[in-house]
């Protein structure tokens, strides 16, 4: 982030107390609860629900209400023919579900290295496959053959069930992105075209407070509005932000705020929390830029009010520790 010298544009990350106060609006964020659903053992990854259904990863939201979904398609062509083949797969709020977690490391041709990955136990999933092939010879009209059946046979789509074998998705835990459908489903794990390796997370640590500040980074910035983001904290559930006495506590690592006065240096402070108690707190400062309509003022002033765009608010008292079963690393195996 490039710092400007002027006062009047100054963007401040300290530690320091800046003069003067202001309130926080809440008029765009309301109340609700989450249950916290996996702790790594060493707490680097965990794992939290809302009561909305949506999935949090270490703050990066993996779900959207409830739902979420990974494809994989492949595609080759050459003189006379072409071959595609995909695979979808919806977890579905509602329908779908999750029985178990373990988090670890994932490796395979498809994916590459997923030093910290969440593999989530999937029931009743809904799964489309498709193969598409073309072929011509000479000058006799070309012909597709499509097939929309699973490994087994079975048509597609369809929703998994419990004869099928166990299914697994893959959580990057340091992005919140579903990287994969590891299972005897999955046509290259069942053929055994392509072997993932996967390693279980030993290392043990008791949950604890949180000790580290977030680290805080202005990520956008307008004359009315502005993202702040920050690094994921071990052991911590969910984030605190406080201005003039009034807090509200997010799942998420970003805050979005709108209706900003242009110009102007808003101050707050953010820390990690968990059921145990909270870290220590991180002063954060950040100045607007100035309205294309107006002159860029010589002296900024302390906003009255900032407000959160449609974010969630949470607070501890609503959090429950609920944890899924655990798988263990001889459990990670293709299934046929």
């Amino acid at each position: 982030m490039k710092l400007k010298t002027s006062f009047a544009r100054i963007i401040v990350f300290t530690l320091c107390v800046l003069v003067g106060t202001g309130s926080l609006g809440l008029t765009q964020a309301y109340a609700a609860s989450a249950q916290v659903l996996y702790i790594a053992p060493d707490a680097s990854v965990i794992l939290i629900k809302d009561d909305a259904g949506d999935l949090y990863v270490n703050g990066e939201k993996i779900s959207q209400q409830g739902n979420m979904n990974w494809q994989r398609v492949l595609e080759n062509s050459w003189s006379g023919g072409s071959f595609r083949r995909s695979q979808s797969i919806g977890y579905h709020n509602g329908k779908s579900s999750i029985v178990a977690a373990v988090d670890g490391t994932y490796n395979s041709p498809y994916t590459g290295l997923i030093p910290k990955a969440l593999f989530l136990q999937v029931k009743t999933v809904h799964m489309i496959n498709s193969e598409m092939s073309y072929s011509q010879s000479g000058t006799s009209p070309g012909q597709w053959v499509i097939k929309r059946t699973d490994v087994f046979g079975l048509e597609t789509p369809r929703y998994t069930e419990d004869f099928d074998p166990t299914s697994y998705l893959v959580i990057n835990a340091d992005t919140g992105k579903v990287v994969d459908f590891y299972s005897g489903l999955n046509p290259y794990y069942y053929s055994k075209a392509e072997v993932p390796q996967v390693t279980v997370n030993n290392t043990s640590e008791p949950i604890a407070i949180p000790k580290e500040a977030p680290q805080v980074s202005l990520t956008a910035i307008s004359d009315k509005t502005a993202t702040l983001s920050w690094n994921a904290v071990p052991h911590a559930f969910m984030y605190e932000i406080e201005n003039n006495g009034q807090s509200f506590t997010l799942l998420t690592r970003t805050a979005n705020f709108v209706n900003l006065t242009p110009d102007s240096i808003y101050q707050l402070r953010i820390r990690a929390v968990n059921h145990l108690g909270a870290g220590p707190w991180q002063d954060v400062a950040f100045q607007t830029n100035p309205s294309a309509s107006q002159p860029i003022a010589h002296e900024s002033s302390i906003t009255e009010k900032l407000q959160l765009k449609e974010q969630e608010q949470f607070t501890s008292s609503d959090l429950a520790v609920q944890l899924l079963q655990t798988i263990t690393e001889s459990d990670l195996s293709i299934e046929k």
